[in-house]
């Protein structure tokens, strides 16, 4: 994975930190590698293969090597709230305001509304063909990479992956819009699908 780091510019004392403590999986077409509303807590590289990513199943938008997912363990918590703003700042909007701050604050690996206050995907991911990820939980990521970094290079890691992490929510946001399901009721489902909802459970069954 060191190359694919490297060509995103981020500072070589961090790649270095990063990559032993990396580990990878592989995953067979169809199988999920993230769950929508499940506690976020490894970020997630993909080495290679296609992967899916979808919105309360709505497919949003395809993931190729290289692609980063589970931002939020990179960043300091003050810059995870910075880049949510900048997406905002952008004029990435939708016309249900209310319901696409919850998805992009989850999307973040942030707290929802009525989450238990640990952060969850706001999406899942799925694998479309054979695919190798590596992947770090964010205990190790705290403890054996983050604490090694010196101020300067904690500063270029967030704005780097929170340059990434923008585009990231960026796309997402503009797929979604594009999408007709989620013109036509996109308020309607997204309070039929928050994880305390019945309907969900039987939608899950019946699918």
């Amino acid at each position: 994975p060191i190359n694919l780091l490297k060509k995103k510019n981020l500072p070589s004392a961090f790649i270095r930190a990063l990559v032993p403590h990396l580990q990878k999986r592989f995953y067979t077409p169809y199988d999920q590698i993230c769950t929508e509303d499940n506690v976020c807590d490894y970020g997630f590289l993909l080495h290679k293969g296609v992967a899916n990513l979808y919105i309360h199943d709505l497919p949003i938008r395809r993931l190729v090597k290289g692609d980063f997912f589970g931002h939020s363990i990179f960043l300091s918590d003050s810059h995870a709230s910075d880049a949510t703003r900048r997406a905002e700042d952008s004029g990435r909007e939708v016309e249900e305001g209310q319901a696409y701050e919850t998805m992009a604050s989850e999307s973040l690996g942030g707290k929802g509304a009525n989450s238990d206050e640990l952060p969850r995907w706001g999406y899942s991911v799925r694998a479309k063909t054979y695919c190798a990820v590596f992947y770090i939980d964010e205990h190790t990521y705290f403890e054996e990479v983050w604490n090694t970094l010196d101020t300067k290079e904690r500063e270029a890691v967030d704005k780097i992956v929170g340059q990434g992490l923008g585009e990231f929510q960026g796309h997402n946001i503009c797929a979604s819009k594009a999408q007709p399901a989620w013109k036509i009721g996109n308020k309607k489902e997204h309070s039929l699908f928050k994880p305390e909802s019945k309907f969900r459970d039987v939608w899950f069954l019946c699918t």
